[in-house]
């Protein structure tokens, strides 16, 4: 199903900032819609970090699963979460991860993903830091995040390993 037809998109994003995401053609402009999103938020916000295309369950879906769950079961406790999950849509990332890969070629990674995107994302006044839900050790671009809240010196949680095991991730 296209993001575009879900009625249930997380707040604050609008179906309007999902089309702006799909007509985007770099890592840098999606960066900028998907931070005019997170500043509808309180100031305070954490990122979630996690394996999406390496580590984690083997799977793109599985793990894209893993994480949203995350997200809700923190906003649920009441933490100041941005769902940046509409930004990782195959529509959007997968479509710019792959023309990145076409252009730079000689990478095992779309590292602008990380770069052009994350690294604005994670900086933004708005963020206080991130939270890194378990199996983040194993993906290249938690890794990476990882090390650059080290660098900015943002809060940084790790969610402790049964995390994930506490919930059945549904279909």
């Amino acid at each position: 199903m296209n993001i575009t037809d879900r009625k249930d998109l997380p707040w604050p994003w609008t179906s309007t900032d999902v089309l702006l995401l799909q007509a985007t053609d770099t890592f840098g402009n999606a960066r900028e819609i998907a931070r005019e999103v997170m500043r509808r938020m309180k100031p305070g916000v954490s990122l979630v970090s996690g394996p999406i295309t390496t580590g984690g369950r083997g799977s793109r879906e599985e793990n894209t699963r893993v994480f949203r769950e995350s997200i809700n079961r923190l906003q649920l406790a009441g933490v100041n979460v941005f769902n940046q999950v509409p930004a990782e849509s195959e529509d959007t990332m997968g479509r710019l991860a792959d023309a990145w890969m076409k252009r730079n070629r000689g990478y095992s990674y779309p590292m602008g993903i990380l770069w052009d995107f994350y690294s604005g994302l994670i900086a933004d006044r708005h963020v206080e830091g991130m939270i890194f839900i378990p199996g983040w050790y194993e993906s290249t671009g938690s890794r990476w995040e990882h090390e650059h809240c080290v660098r900015l010196n943002k809060k940084i949680v790790y969610l402790n390993d049964d995390w994930a095991k506490s919930f059945v991730v549904a279909a």
